[in-house]
């Protein structure tokens, strides 16, 4: 079984932004996702890591984030 691990950053505000990555191992994926967690902004974010299993086409969400970088301050 092979897996694909994409991870998308959406950043809302007055202009939309949204950007994607992929990566062939969870930690590569991780390693995106957590420096997107890094890089958020003050308008709102929505930050996701999922898995891809390219066999059946399964997406399994493994870690969302949904929120303003105040909000990740706040949670340390």
């Amino acid at each position: 079984m092979a897996n694909v691990y994409i991870v998308n950053h959406v950043i809302g505000g007055y202009y939309v932004e949204n950007h994607s990555s992929y990566h062939l191992t969870e930690a590569g994926g991780q390693e995106a996702y957590d420096e997107c967690m890094e890089n958020a902004s003050e308008d709102p974010n929505l930050i996701e890591l999922i898995r891809l299993d390219t066999e059946t086409l399964k997406a399994t969400t493994l870690k969302s984030w949904e929120c303003t970088i105040d909000d990740l301050e706040e949670s340390g």
